[in-house]
C-alpha cells in the first residue's frame, strides 16, 4: 500500500552553481478540484517565489493591479512579497500543480563553463521591474514530470531523493526557458567547452593514425587551432606534447604486439610508424627502460610464471 503522503517538503537541488530550495505542500497535491477548495482563494502573497502552472482550467490572475485571464495551459512565476489571487471560472474542471522556491545566488568562479547560464537566471530572478512573468508556451512534457514527482511523494521509491531532485531541476529549467522567451540570448559554448569536445577528435587521431608520418599540423587543421593551442590542449588534458603524446601512443601499441605476437621487431616498428629498427629501439628504451627484446622475454617469463 503506498505511503501517506508528506504535504510539507523541501527538496534541495543544484543547477550550476545555483541553490534552490523547492517547496512543496497543499498547493502541488490540490489539483482536480472545485475552485472554492483551493489553498488560496483570497490575496496573498509569499516570501518565496510561487509557481502557478496550470494545465487546464479557466480563469483570471489578479496580480499587482492586472487580471489577466487565461484558459487552458498557462504558466505564473510570482516575485516573493507580490499579492496575488487565481480565480477560477465556476464549475470549471482545474488541472494544476503549484510549488514554490528559494535560491542562494551563491559566487560564480569567473572562468566557470556555467557562468552564462547562471547569469542568465540571475537576471531572470532579481529584475526590479518584473514582479512576475506569465508564459502559455512551455512544454507539455512539464505536467508529465510532475505527475512523476507526485508519485514519488506517494510511494518513496528508492532513490526517493535524487529522482525529485532530477525532476524539479528539469521543471525549473524548462520554466526558465519559457518565461525567457526564443528572443532569449543563446548560449556560447566556451573555450573550455570546446577543448572538453575535442579530446574525442584528439584519441582518435592518435588511435588510427599513429602509424603514419604525421605532424601537429595535421591534427591542428583538423581541429582548426593553431598547434600552440593543440599543444596546450593535449597538455592539458594528457600531460604531453603532441609529439610526446604520439610516442606514448606508438610505444603501447608496440608493447601490445610484442607480448601477443610473433611479429619481429623490424616488422613491429614499422607498423607503429618508425621507419628505422635504431630509432624504435632507442623510443622503446628511453619509455620503458628496456629494449623490445628484452621487453618481450620478461612478457613471456611472466605469462609463464602466472600460468604454473
Amino acid at each position: 500500500m503506498a505511503n501517506t503522503i508528506q504535504k510539507n517538503i523541501i527538496v534541495k537541488i543544484n543547477i550550476g552553481e545555483m541553490i534552490f530550495n523547492i517547496y512543496v505542500n497543499d498547493g502541488f497535491f490540490q489539483t482536480d478540484a472545485r475552485p472554492e477548495l483551493l489553498q488560496f482563494n483570497h490575496r496573498h502573497n509569499h516570501s518565496s517565489f510561487e509557481l502557478q502552472l496550470i494545465f487546464h482550467g479557466r480563469g483570471v490572475m489578479k496580480i499587482e493591479g492586472q487580471n489577466i485571464e487565461f484558459d487552458g495551459k498557462c504558466a505564473f512565476l510570482i516575485f516573493p512579497g507580490v499579492y496575488h489571487v487565481l480565480e477560477f471560472t465556476s464549475e470549471t474542471k482545474i488541472k494544476k500543480r503549484c510549488f514554490s522556491f528559494s535560491c542562494d545566488h551563491t559566487r560564480i568562479k569567473p572562468l566557470s563553463s556555467t557562468m552564462q547560464e547562471m547569469n542568465q537566471i540571475q537576471a531572470l530572478l532579481t529584475n526590479d521591474s518584473i514582479k512576475f512573468y506569465q508564459s502559455s508556451d512551455f512544454p507539455n512534457s512539464i505536467e508529465s514530470c510532475l505527475e512523476e514527482a507526485n508519485s514519488e511523494f506517494m510511494e518513496h521509491r528508492m532513490f526517493y531523493h535524487a529522482s525529485l531532485q532530477s525532476i524539479f531541476s528539469c521543471v525549473l529549467v524548462k520554466l526558465f526557458r519559457a518565461f525567457k522567451g526564443k528572443e532569449g540570448e543563446r548560449y556560447k559554448i566556451n573555450e573550455d567547452e570546446y577543448d572538453a569536445l575535442r579530446i574525442y577528435t584528439i584519441e582518435k587521431f592518435f588511435d588510427e593514425r599513429h602509424s603514419e608520418d604525421v605532424r601537429a599540423t595535421d591534427l591542428a587543421d583538423m581541429l582548426g587551432i593553431t598547434v600552440r593551442h593543440l599543444n596546450r590542449v593535449i597538455r592539458k588534458f594528457f600531460g604531453v606534447s603532441f609529439t610526446e603524446k604520439l610516442a606514448k601512443t606508438r610505444i603501447e601499441v608496440a608493447k601490445d604486439l610484442l607480448r601477443n605476437t610473433s611479429m619481429s621487431v623490424f616488422d613491429i616498428s614499422w607498423r607503429v610508424g618508425y621507419r628505422s629498427t635504431a630509432g624504435f629501439n632507442l623510443a622503446f628504451k628511453k619509455q620503458t627502460g628496456k629494449t623490445p627484446g628484452m621487453f618481450r622475454n620478461s612478457s613471456r617469463c611472466s605469462s609463464k610464471h602466472l600460468s604454473l
